[in-house]
């Protein structure tokens, strides 16, 4: 690649990027039913503070049970070869710890 369509793929990266990460929609990319990236609203929706605390973790953490096997196909379609499947799922939220007195 020469050196000007290098810049035209970075900037449309970063035009990508930009309007994901400021999207009013939750995003998630996923590989092997495992979360490897998700926006900020997507952080909101599901009650996460930062990207670490799912990155890695399975899409069950957010995906609710009634959901779960029609999520699990696309995923496996996904994985044959199929890309960019747009989910739209019943969520759960994060868990938070209960405390007993």
């Amino acid at each position: 690649m020469n050196r000007e369509a290098d810049q035209k793929v970075r900037e449309s990266e970063e035009r990508y990027r930009t309007v994901i990460e400021s999207s009013n929609d939750g995003v998630a990319i996923t590989k092997k039913g495992k979360h490897i990236y998700v926006n900020p609203r997507y952080l909101e929706i599901f009650g996460f503070e930062k990207p670490e605390d799912i990155i890695g973790k399975s899409i069950s953490c957010t995906v609710h049970p009634d959901d779960y096997k029609k999520i699990l196909s696309n995923v496996k379609l996904n994985s044959a070869g199929k890309k960019s499947i747009r989910n739209e799922f019943k969520g759960i939220k994060k868990m938070e710890p209960l405390f007993l007195f």
